[in-house]
């Protein structure tokens, strides 16, 4: 095992510029990744452990961190806050530990601040990793607020989805990601996070305000409850008056998610106009009418959207967003639409595209070659056609090609 780094030793006397908060319980699995990728940067790391049976603690001081235990009392804000009670730095950096600092954001971080004169706290972008693990490509991108100023009145509020509500607007910007594995599918059904979460909200956001109406219908709508997700959403709409800017974007988004789940095509239609008055490069709103236009098989509908997702582009970065929506995936939803209506070269011609884009869309690589195999193509030629898009030496590409040709070729054969 490679002998872990620790923060550097400034001196008795030396100023500690950032700390890094965390809370954990039974973190052994992913702590070291997301400390390693955090210890670069910062200067001393607080961590809070609320009852770990494993080796959690042990890693957490391997790193060189101060831990305070403390007993769970079902409430994020108390723990974090806990942890920014002992906190040293002049800057305050909170991660979770499922959670991991792109490479490079230490350097971005440091000139950041080193040039700053007038933010007190600074978004960076959370990548949510979704599906079966990180290299599927599929994640959910969102600005968070995660380094602010090491200051008494910034304090975390609400038992779960626990925020800062800053009262003074100076907040800027570091174009970096953190890299977020809490929402792989084997990461959501090992910690039973929805059970957990619903049972939160319920106890704890029982005032029906239009901010617990949306975080209980997000809890709805994970479970998979798309009625009951969407009353919610609408009274969670009528009761902000549709002003609240903190979860605007995502609410109008999360209403057209539940539209679709239940087939509500003309009141989807509804809000994406809704939406797009109010948010008009918010690429998702109109994203989410191409697909429901795919589904209704209005393949003419579907071209038009997803063209026009490309128009828009992908959308600002204070807006919740699929990675792709603005690019790859629209490409990807056009070659499916030129599929279904027998244009099958337009459609390989769109896939590539798309595949140029993120080399990483595997599922993306099937239709290409499924198709191409349909055309006559032999594997020489699918490979030659696909080199130029993809890097077909790694083993995820390698592994799609070989079972992809198998799979098509004896079909092909029994026919």
């Amino acid at each position: 095992m490679s002998k872990k780094k620790k923060p550097k030793n400034r001196g008795p006397r030396a100023k500690i510029k950032i700390s890094l908060c965390m809370i954990v319980r039974d973190e052994e699995s992913c702590l070291s990744r997301c400390l390693s990728s955090a210890v670069p940067l910062v200067d001393e790391i607080v961590v809070v452990d609320t009852g770990s049976v494993d080796q959690t603690v042990k890693i957490a001081k391997d790193f060189g961190a101060s831990v305070i235990d403390f007993e769970w009392q079902n409430d994020f804000s108390k723990a974090r806050n806990v942890s920014l009670d002992h906190a040293k730095g002049e800057w305050i950096l909170f991660l979770d530990a499922d959670e991991e600092l792109a490479p490079k954001s230490c350097q971005l971080v440091r000139q950041t601040l080193k040039a700053n004169k007038t933010f007190n706290r600074f978004f960076f972008t959370i990548v949510n990793f979704q599906g079966e693990n990180s290299h599927t490509s599929h994640a959910f991108r969102a600005p968070s607020v995660r380094l602010f100023r090491n200051r008494q009145e910034y304090r975390f509020k609400g038992a779960i989805h626990e925020d800062i509500m800053f009262a003074d607007g100076n907040c800027g910007t570091i174009d970096t990601e953190i890299w977020h594995y809490g929402y792989l599918d084997g990461e959501i059904n090992k910690r039973q996070k929805h059970e957990r979460n619903a049972n939160l909200v319920e106890k704890n956001h029982a005032d029906d305000n239009d901010y617990s109406l949306f975080l209980a219908a997000n809890e709805e709508y994970q479970r998979g409850s798309f009625k009951s997700a969407l009353e919610k959403y609408f009274q969670a709409y009528a009761g902000s008056k549709g002003t609240r800017k903190v979860f605007a974007d995502r609410l109008l988004l999360n209403i057209i998610k539940c539209c679709y789940q239940l087939d509500l095509f003309d009141e989807l239609n509804k809000w994406v106009e809704i939406g797009l008055a109010r948010c008009p490069r918010y690429t998702d709103l109109e994203y989410g009418r191409a697909v429901s236009y795919l589904k209704q098989e209005n393949y003419a509908g579907a071209l038009e959207s997803y063209n026009a997702c490309l128009a828009l582009g992908e959308p600002p970065m204070q807006y919740g967003s699929q990675s792709g929506v603005g690019s790859w995936l629209a490409l990807t939803g056009i070659g499916i639409c030129f599929a279904n209506v027998q244009q099958p070269r337009e459609a390989v011609t769109a896939w590539l595209q798309a595949l140029k884009i993120n080399p990483l869309a595997y599922y993306v690589m099937e239709y290409v070659i499924d198709t191409l195999l349909h055309l006559g193509y032999d594997e020489q030629r699918i490979r030659q056609k696909l080199e130029s898009f993809i890097d077909l030496d790694t083993p995820e590409a390698k592994q799609v090609l070989e079972e992809s040709l198998r799979i098509n070729t004896n079909a092909l054969g029994n026919r």
